[in-house]
């Protein structure tokens, strides 16, 4: 603009006054070139194609998450591309994750969204009226309160899901340990509560259930000894399986960011007690297809199913054990106090998901809720002035 000026001012003020005007005409159209060009993404660098909404939510993770975890958020992607409800504590394993699960859990949930979309395997599958019920293990992940002081993480207190696949009725319970004892004991509470059993159950390899040897599929005692009580045919199924895995692992996904996100818990009874609760109002909920809901369908589906058996399976623990010059029996870690009069004789321990009971020539010796800390002394103040401390 002032080189347009200097040009003209020697022919007079008229002609200087000529040149300003000039001068800011080329400068309006120097800007609509940049503007234009801006528009059209011309002098910018190559930007990834992901949505605006994608972007700001980046923009939030470089605030709130840790800055680990968000360089992991490719391999997360990934892992949920090929399995969109792939365990929270399983993507953990794989990505090497060992800080908070909380803050993963908010990410994968998040992240899993973008990939549940598609459409559900499971859809194709019909089921018949008490024909077929998934069952599985999920490792929700949060650490829980045990007492003592202590809190066990998700690897180590498992809830036990079975969901039916004609009336996709649903059932939970934390259990204390991934044993076949505490497995199976947790699967007859499931059992008795629904007041039947499906005529077939479907499971993964999990360990407590069964194992290959040499090509072979080989049952546990427990596994074994349990679904011939129950009259009930077991199929073992593998990953992503509609027909034997699907229904289960699209439900631990449902768990964890319907039930799970923003609850605490002060204790497993409080786990367990917030779970049912929450099961009561999924379970009224319609699904698609038929537009009912699980409650409105679930008569129909008992009646077709096997009868609860006269006998209880065996199941919970049965333990023949010889007390030492102490009060005190040692179970899962934890030692439970005993009457004196137990001290150097043989004893039966029962105990299920709830309580220790020690049994000494058919008297009872101890009855005590079952603790799930660890490495805990368990006294009963009936036997608190006589019994000692027990031995280290």
């Amino acid at each position: 603009m002032l080189g347009c000026v200097g040009v003209l001012l020697d022919r007079g003020l008229t002609a200087a006054a000529v040149g300003w005007a000039l001068g800011q005409g080329l400068s309006l159209v120097l800007g609509l070139i940049v503007l234009a060009t801006g528009r059209s993404g011309k002098h910018h660098p190559r930007m990834s194609s992901e949505p605006a909404a994608t972007a700001v939510r980046y923009l939030q993770h470089d605030l709130e998450t840790p800055r680990a975890l968000y360089l992991l958020e490719p391999q997360i992607r990934e892992l949920l591309a090929t399995w969109p409800t792939m365990p929270t504590t399983l993507i953990a394993e794989r990505i090497g994750w060992n800080k908070s699960m909380r803050t993963l859990l908010d990410l994968v949930t998040e992240l899993r969204l973008l990939y549940s979309n598609q459409p559900e395997n499971t859809s194709q599958v019909r089921y018949l009226a008490g024909e077929i019920a998934q069952c599985g293990l999920w490792f929700p992940p949060v650490d829980i309160s045990v007492g003592f002081g202590q809190t066990r993480p998700a690897r180590q207190l498992p809830v036990l899901i079975m969901i039916s696949g004609y009336s996709r009725w649903l059932m939970a319970t934390l259990i204390p340990s991934r044993h076949a004892k505490d497995l199976f004991a947790g699967l007859w509470e499931l059992l008795t509560t629904l007041g039947a059993v499906p005529r077939v159950i479907t499971w993964d390899n999990d360990p407590a259930v069964c194992r290959r040897e040499s090509g072979r599929l080989i049952l546990s005692n427990e596994c074994t000894e349990f679904f011939d009580a129950l009259g009930a045919r077991l199929l073992i199924g593998r990953s992503a399986d509609p027909q034997t895995r699907g229904l289960i692992e699209r439900t631990q996904a449902y768990m964890e960011h319907s039930f799970l996100l923003g609850r605490t818990f002060t204790s497993p009874e409080d786990f367990n007690a917030q779970l049912r609760a929450w099961l009561y109002s999924s379970n009224t909920q319609q699904r698609k297809p038929p537009k009912l809901s699980p409650a409105e369908l679930i008569n129909v589906d008992k009646q077709a199913m096997l009868r609860l058996p006269p006998v209880p399976p065996p199941i919970g623990w049965h333990l023949s054990l010889e007390v030492g010059s102490h009060p005190f029996l040692r179970f899962d870690s934890n030692d439970y106090s005993l009457h004196p009069a137990a001290v150097g004789r043989r004893v039966e321990l029962i105990a299920d998901l709830h309580q220790v009971k020690v049994l000494c020539d058919g008297n009872l010796a101890a009855l005590h809720n079952r603790s799930w800390a660890r490495a805990q002394t368990i006294r009963n103040p009936v036997h608190g002035a006589v019994t000692r401390t027990p031995p280290k």
